[in-house]
């Protein structure tokens, strides 16, 4: 018997392999085994035995709403409650606690605190109710196997014909289950080999159950051999106690972070190798090995080490069970854009062509679609049946674009139209519910023609958990979508998959599992607060003064919460002793970030009790966070090829061409290296260098389709922007938002369009201001929100009147400066959103003419005199000392629109002002200063006046 199956296969390897017994009649157990066996041999109860704890947590979350008293209602409930309280009745049940005998026996004053006691009648009463609940379902909780088993023991043939019962690994018990270990022993020749040092301080957590329940028994001492710790064992956790040294058998490492400490691990087991330690008996060790699992695993195949991982693999590391999680949850989470777009470049995505998909993803992201369904339909659905242009502005200069086929934009909004129907469906039975999950993932989702076993281990946690789900018809009731994908995720969460070689290699295991193993040397990681030991933290619910009152004098055999620290220091003194003859000690001195870590209180313990230098204070080695630092510290024989050929690059030389041979990926390195070089050198073009078309040949396309003002800011601000934008025709991402916000470009339009509407009503008597223009522009503003309301710009209706009032206070009191600018200057607005184009009289710089779209030109009533007009939703810095800017070729809207304007409205020596007009201030204002340059003249703007 052991408490855990990793545990009995070891047991097993270690008597057939290492110890070449026979084991015929050999039988290995854990106590839910065996205990099915012995109530299967009386037959098992009418009601079904079910173990799966979403399913239970379903049960409880029903039994919650029964339980006004904890005040908790479902509107409020987070979908953790049901799983830790759950816990706390799981302690309750496995400790055979029965209410309403403590009811019969105790009434009120089993706890006199009147707060404590009445949180645990409420979860008494909770208790009550489960059970009862479980009762009315006929089902069983695993606890009621054990108990079955404890009543059945004293008659079972299947006991009687065990000759000898051996219990290996336990260091506790849970009430039932100590129930059913007398039981057993009553019946049978037992014999229990028990973790435990009377008057050792790393076993007071074992103190109880050995002094109270198995005191009175034959005990008989072993000695566990030796270890690389010696007599500091001893000496640990006793400060009383001086310390021994541990003669070179223990290395301290100190690392940065999680990979630092996987690649440490990986170079320490070299070492080991070297100095003639078996694979097979090489342990890498951490208290819990998940946040190390990815790292050991890239750590350890670089090296070409064999790891077995085979403690398991969370399912939703692969990215096919994440992508059926993230397909049934779309709707859930409101339809987020990146993970549409994610699934679309998925491999296992079938549902759409791989160039569909590729213009499903430009599409999205040229639509500004980020979440929210909102924005789906608001962005996609007016926009099905025609192509859509994602590079409008290119396409408004005379560029070109790039057009997604309406066959493609309706694709798409089939696709989430679909998905959003079915995932919407009303309440069914939880079978029905996972054929119809079954069904979205056939159409669209599937395996490669090949799959790894990865993948299939993948797809089928999947089914497996549909399979599991819809055995949740027990609960009699119907579930919703959210119910149902709520108890999905939580068991793809809860699915590993068996990572491991099979093939005697180095082991990595956690702490729980390294319980009872022996190795010639461990490689512990890991050692650091908060990690080893754990954080223990008291169950809100079942508090440890309740806890100590159902042990005694209640006599139920639950454990405190608070236990958890002696049990953390007990099972750190099994695993550095599991250690035999080498052990290495890695903490991270920092995180990757370098945020400095604090290192266990262990790890310092063992270090006093081995008579070593504190952490950080004389460790053996200390891996350094730099590349370059950390490779050359490391000898050379253990350096990979790959390393040792990125340390000759680091130290500016070049790989070494024998490195190739032993690494594939070395050659290429090599290669770019020599690539980079030939880019570098000056002088004529080589090989490597980018050849473009004829520089005459672009320049007469320019002048057919002119420069913008926005094309040479900018090119003054980097020319490879530039190159990129408009050459390679790569375009620039415009700035989106989330739900909820609109984009400075949506205010921009909607600023726009008002003020085009409202200018162009303006009559005589409101321009003189004899009458008020607020009529006027209501009705602009009514108009051109109606076309701009929420569902076009995809957000919230809430959010989006909220927005409409800012945009309108913002207007208003814009609109009230602008009048009255406009007024004292005797100017008019005349055009809008004009298009325009030409030269100076000198004519274009190069032969390339001018092009532009000025938001508003006002002129006077003879068009000699006229401000161009430009509108910004913020006013930044780049808004300031236009003038300056303009005379520096820093900012070229200003002599673009003057001349170009002053062509427009037919002026022969126009004056003009460019004016940026901030809606984003409280108090509207010109925001460069009044100037007048002479036509064709770049430089006149340096002479302009504030």
């Amino acid at each position: 018997m052991a408490p855990s199956r990793v545990l009995a296969d070891r047991l097993e390897r270690l008597l057939t392999v290492e110890k070449g017994l026979a084991l015929f009649g050999v039988h290995f157990h854990t106590f839910h085994s065996l205990a099915a066996a012995v109530v299967e041999e009386s037959g098992f109860p009418d009601a079904a035995l079910v173990s799966d704890p979403v399913f239970h947590d379903a049960v409880v979350d029903r039994v919650l709403d029964a339980a006004p008293s904890l005040g908790i209602g479902r509107a409020f409930r987070s979908k953790a409650l049901a799983s830790s309280v759950r816990s706390s009745l799981r302690d309750l049940i496995d400790a055979g606690v029965n209410s309403r005998q403590i009811a019969e026996h105790f009434g009120s004053t089993l706890i006199r605190d009147e707060e404590e006691a009445a949180r645990l009648n409420d979860l008494l009463a909770l208790l009550a109710l489960y059970e009862k609940e479980l009762g009315r379902l006929g089902v069983l909780a695993p606890s009621a196997l054990v108990k079955a088993a404890a009543e059945a023991a004293p008659g079972s043939a299947l006991l009687s014909g065990f000759r000898e019962i051996h219990y290996y690994g336990f260091y506790d018990l849970t009430g039932l289950q100590l129930d059913f270990f007398e039981a057993v022993t009553s019946a049978r020749p037992s014999r229990l080999y028990f973790p435990y040092r009377k008057g050792h301080p790393a076993f007071r957590f074992s103190d109880e159950l050995f002094e109270q329940r198995l005191s009175g028994r034959p005990v008989e001492e072993v000695n566990g051999g030796k270890t690389a710790l010696g007599e500091s064992l001893e000496a640990l956790f006793d400060p009383a106690r001086p310390p021994s040294m541990a003669d070179g058998t223990i290395q301290l490492v100190s690392a940065s972070g999680a990979r630092d400490e996987a690649w440490a691990a990986a170079k320490e087991t070299l070492r080991l190798l070297e100095a003639g330690v078996p694979a097979h008996e090489i342990a890498v060790i951490a208290r819990s090995l998940e946040p190390y699992r990815p790292a050991l695993a890239e750590a350890f195949a670089a090296e070409g080490l064999p790891l077995d991982l085979s403690c398991g693999e969370p399912v939703l590391r692969h990215p096919a069970a994440k992508a059926a999680l993230d397909l049934l949850t779309l709707s859930e989470r409101d339809f987020p854009a990146r993970t549409i777009e994610d699934l679309a470049g998925s491999p296992y995505f079938s549902a759409a062509t791989p160039k569909r998909a590729a213009r499903w993803r430009r599409l999205v992201d040229g639509l500004g679609i980020r979440a929210g369904w909102l924005q789906w339909r608001g962005k996609l659905e007016p926009r099905v049946g025609a192509d859509v242009e994602l590079r409008p502005r290119r396409v408004k200069e005379g560029l070109p674009g790039e057009a997604i086929p309406a066959e493609d934009v309706g694709a798409l909004w089939t696709f989430v139209l679909a998905l959003k129907t079915a995932l919407n469906a009303p309440p069914a039975q939880w079978s029905v519910r996972a054929e119809q999950a079954r069904r979205i993932l056939s159409v669209h989702l599937a395996l490669p023609e090949k799959p790894t076993p990865a993948e299939r281990d993948a797809f089928d946690a999947v089914e497996t958990a549909l399979a599991e789900l819809a055995g949740f018809d027990r609960l009699a009731s119907d579930c919703t979508w959210e119910a149902f994908l709520d108890a999905f995720e939580r068991k793809l969460t809860r699915a590993v998959r068996d990572a491991g070689s099979g093939k005697l290699s180095i082991r990595a295991m956690d702490a729980m599992d390294a319980r009872g193993h022996r190795f010639s040397a461990v490689v512990l990681i890991g050692l650091k607060e908060k990690l080893f030991p754990r954080q223990v933290l008291e169950d809100p619910l079942l508090r440890d003064a309740a806890r100590a009152a159902l042990r005694h004098p209640a006599g139920y055999w639950i454990g405190r919460k608070a236990a958890g620290h002696e049990e953390e220091r007990l099972l750190f003194y099994l695993t550095v002793s599991s250690a035999k003859e080498r052990l290495v000690l890695i903490y991270p001195r920092s995180d990757e970030a370098g945020k400095a870590s604090v290192p266990s209180t262990y790890l310092r313990e063992l270090c006093r009790a081995a008579g070593l230098p504190a952490p950080g204070e004389g460790d053996e080695r200390r891996v350094p966070r730099q590349p370059l630092e950390r490779l050359r510290a490391t000898p050379p024989e253990l350096l990979t090829p790959r390393e040792a050929a990125m340390l000759a690059v680091l130290q500016g030389g070049a790989p070494d061409p024998v490195l190739a041979a032993a690494d594939a990926s070395i050659a290429p390195l090599a290669e770019e290296l020599r690539r980079a070089s030939a880019l570098n050198e000056r002088g004529l073009p080589g090989e490597h260098d980018g050849l473009t078309r004829p520089i005459m040949a672009e320049i007469e396309k320019l002048k057919k389709s002119g420069l913008s003002p926005t094309a040479l800011d900018l090119y003054a601000t980097c020319p490879f922007r530039f190159f990129a934008a408009r050459v390679l025709g790569l375009g620039e991402r415009e700035e989106a938002s989330d739900r909820g916000e609109l984009t400075p470009q949506a205010r921009g339009t909607v600023y726009h369009a008002v003020l085009e509407k409202f200018y162009a009503s303006l009559t005589p008597l409101e321009w003189s201001g004899s009458k008020d223009w607020g009529p006027s522009y209501d009705a602009a503003e009514e108009f051109v929100f109606k076309q701009n309301d929420w569902k076009a710009l995809g957000i919230y209706p809430l959010l989006w009147e909220s927005a409409r009032q800012d945009m309108g206070a913002r207007l208003r009191e814009f609109i009230q400066w602008d009048l009255e600018r406009l007024r004292a200057s005797g100017l008019k607005p005349r055009l809008y959103e004009t298009a325009l184009k030409g030269s100076p009289p000198e004519g274009a710089p190069g032969g390339v003419p001018w092009k532009g779209v000025a938001d508003r030109i006002d002129a006077s009533a003879d068009g000699k005199t006229f401000h161009v007009v430009d509108y910004k939703t913020r006013a930044g810095a780049r808004w300031k000392k236009l003038a300056e800017k303009a005379a520096a070729g820093e900012v070229h809207q200003i002599p673009f629109y003057a001349e170009l304007a002053g062509a427009a409205m037919g002026a022969a020596r126009p004056s003009a002002a460019p004016s940026c007009c901030s809606s984003r201030s409280r108090r509207a204002r010109s925001a460069s200063p009044r100037c007048r340059p002479r036509t064709g003249a770049w430089r006149a703007a340096s002479s302009c006046r504030s």
